[in-house]
């Protein structure tokens, strides 16, 4: 198998998933924290059954007691009100090419390190897998296999920790005396499948069915501070952790950060521009600060300043009014309440899928550093749509997005489409303007537009001053032009409408289509592609 080439697995008809045997890691969503690497951090969004949402207090320990994090995720189907819990009862995970792994790996290395070894590990004629999700009968079926390699019932006096690939070290796994039965609950692209392959070793697959496999898994799992079997359920068959990147707060840990964007004070004139990634951000606050101030004129901060997720919390309260915040963070980590409580008005901004799959592309692969670099679009694509990318995954944030809208109808939430900005420019900057309670001229509105073109706004970025010096990573080496190229004009490509037709094959448009469509069921948001 060549590198590149990938493995299939159809799960079932509504759940296709594509596994990537690569030879190294296709890629490596980490950031070094202490001893323990971590990318995302997990927080959820919960729908609630009642009429009345129940809120836990918000989370206010630094990030050594907050061994772990929250997010919720809603199952299909269910109405009710939304809310947000505290603390999310996990350890926080580390995530190797979009599979979560327990936060403690093998003592003498790093997971990268370590599955690395297992990949290359060399295998012998005798050797046994045992592969199983967790609590399928692992410990039992391993038993089974040792007594009858040992041809009689006696126990082996070795726990099958020993042999078990994620958490014994690579060194007495290669030490260990044949036949070596090896057990993991680890996906088959993490262990030595190529080796598998050559030697043709035996796997013994067990599986049990998922109700019960839940309610072991919670027994097992009781160090959940006490959680109802209830939650764990949701857990269990749909729950999600919220992927945040890998770049945090310079003064702070993510934990700490997002307990205190969440009791942020809010005033009465803080206004909230709300998107996934690639959506027009950029774009929208650029006219949003014009209208505010009354002027065609661009403002001299760049958005970055008033980023939600990137900016220090000492200067987000420090900001002058009106204050216009944005962010890419899904609403249970925003001040949530306070935007209920002070009716703060919240523009939310979404594109089409496909378009927005492919700008950003463009986007990761121009970020410094060699994460992303040498990904194809196909790769990308699989990312974008079936897994997890900085900021979690697109349908996810809109249904979040329209859970909190629907369930307030009191807070003014104004949603606009790309397209519609783009296909009409002065007529949503007068919507916008209505919207803001702005009164300002039909003439000052299209002198906005024309301001906010795309071309223009590419031209003002490069001028636009910076919070911090860029940062490059210290393998890459980055050319004269790319060096003095202000990060802000990277924000800007196209600004098209239908550029996806030049990178979706007709095949990975029929793929994603009906996934698309099973996925905004229900969202009240019109999808335009051209």
């Amino acid at each position: 198998m060549h590198r590149g080439q990938r493995v299939s697995c159809h799960v079932t008809d509504e759940l296709k998933m594509k596994i990537s045997f690569p030879d190294e890691p296709l890629s490596l969503w980490v950031g070094v924290q202490q001893s323990i690497p971590q990318w995302s951090t997990s927080y959820w969004l919960k729908i609630k059954a009642s009429t009345t949402a129940e809120q836990k207090p918000m989370a206010t320990e630094e990030p050594e007691k907050l061994a772990e994090n929250t997010e919720s995720d809603s199952a299909p189907n269910k109405t009710g009100t939304m809310s947000f819990p505290g603390d999310d009862p996990r350890h926080k995970p580390y995530v190797l090419e979009g599979w979560d792994l327990p936060p403690r790996g093998p003592r003498s290395t790093n997971w990268k390190t370590h599955i690395a070894g297992l990949r290359s590990l060399e295998l012998r004629d005798d050797d046994i897998f045992l592969l199983a999700y967790p609590k399928a009968g692992t410990h039992w079926l391993w038993e089974v296999l040792s007594m009858l390699l040992q041809g009689k019932a006696q126990y082996d006096d070795r726990p099958k920790e020993q042999l078990m690939m994620e958490m014994s070290d690579l060194e007495k796994l290669e030490q260990t005396p044949s036949p070596r039965i090896f057990n993991s609950h680890l996906p088959f692209f993490m262990l030595p499948w190529k080796q598998m392959k050559e030697k043709k070793s035996k796997v013994l697959h067990v599986y049990r069915n998922p109700k019960d496999s839940c309610v072991s898994y919670y027994h097992h799992m009781k160090g959940f501070r006490n959680m109802d079997f209830s939650d764990y359920f949701e857990l269990f068959f749909y729950g999600k952790r919220w992927a945040l990147p890998p770049k945090r707060p310079r003064l702070t840990s993510w934990e700490t950060h997002i307990a205190n964007l969440r009791s942020l004070q809010l005033r009465d004139d803080d206004i909230f521009l709300c998107a996934y990634p690639k959506a027009g951000t950029h774009w929208l606050w650029e006219v949003l600060s014009m209208l505010v101030r009354g002027t065609a004129e661009y403002d001299s901060r760049p958005k970055e300043q008033l980023m939600m997720e990137f900016s220090d919390f000492d200067k987000l309260q420090q900001i002058p009014s009106p204050r216009m915040f944005n962010s890419h963070l899904p609403f249970s980590m925003l001040p949530w309440k306070q935007i209920k409580e002070k009716r703060s008005k919240v523009l939310h901004v979404y594109r089409n899928p496909k378009d927005s799959c492919v700008s950003y592309f463009h986007h990761m692969k121009g970020r410094d550093g060699d994460l992303f670099n040498d990904m194809v679009f196909s790769d990308y694509l699989e990312l974008y749509f079936y897994g997890k990318l900085h900021f979690d995954n697109y349908f996810e944030y809109m249904k979040q997005m329209y859970a909190f809208t629907r369930d307030n109808p009191d807070v003014p939430i104004l949603s606009l489409s790309f397209e519609d900005m783009k296909k009409n420019p002065a007529q949503n900057v007068k919507k916008l303007a209505k919207f803001l309670e702005i009164d300002i001229s039909d003439a000052i509105c299209e002198d906005i537009a024309e301001a906010c073109n795309f071309e223009n706004l590419k031209k003002n970025a490069e001028f636009k001053t910076r919070d911090h010096p860029p940062h490059h990573h210290p393998n890459r080496e980055v050319n004269g032009d790319e060096q003095r190229k202000p990060r802000h004009s990277r924000s800007y490509r196209k600004g098209e409408i239908g550029d996806w037709k030049n990178y979706f094959t007709v095949a990975m448009s029929e793929r994603v289509d009906p996934f698309i469509e099973k996925q905004m069921e229900g969202l009240p948001y019109i999808l335009q592609y051209s």
